[in-house]
C-alpha cells in the first residue's frame, strides 16, 4: 500500500470548488490521514482517520470530506468513495471503505464544505 506513514494534508477550500464567502471553516485546513491497517488486503475492510484543524490547532468540525481510492499506476479505474463522517472527538472523522485490488493505492481527499 502507498500508505507508509501518515500524510500531512493542505488543502485550501478553493482548490476543490469556488471560494465562498460563507464557508464552515478556516480556507486553510491541515490534516492528518491515517489508514488502519496500514497495508489492508484487497477485499479487507480499511479504516481511514482524517484529522483536520486550522493553522491555529483548533479543531475543523461539520466538514464534508470524501476520499477516492485508486490503484496506483491506474489512473482510469474507477476509483472507491467513500464519506467521512465526524466521530464524537472534534475534527476526527473516519470511514470505513474495502479495496478492490491489491496493490498500492492513490488517494484523493475532497473538501465539499461550502
Amino acid at each position: 500500500m502507498l500508505f507508509r506513514r501518515p500524510l500531512l494534508v493542505l488543502a485550501a477550500l478553493g482548490a476543490f470548488g469556488a471560494a465562498s464567502l460563507t464557508s464552515a471553516h478556516a480556507t486553510l485546513v491541515l490534516g492528518r490521514f491515517e489508514p488502519s491497517p496500514a497495508r489492508p488486503a484487497a477485499g479487507t475492510p480499511v479504516t481511514l482517520t482524517l484529522t483536520l484543524s486550522d493553522p491555529t490547532q483548533v479543531p475543523v468540525q461539520d466538514a464534508h470530506v470524501f476520499a477516492e481510492l485508486r490503484p496506483a499506476g491506474v489512473p482510469d479505474a474507477e476509483p472507491v468513495r467513500a464519506e467521512f463522517t465526524e466521530t464524537d472527538t472534534a475534527g476526527v472523522y473516519e470511514v470505513t471503505a474495502t479495496l478492490t485490488t491489491p496493490g498500492p493505492y492513490r488517494v484523493l481527499l475532497r473538501d465539499q464544505t461550502y
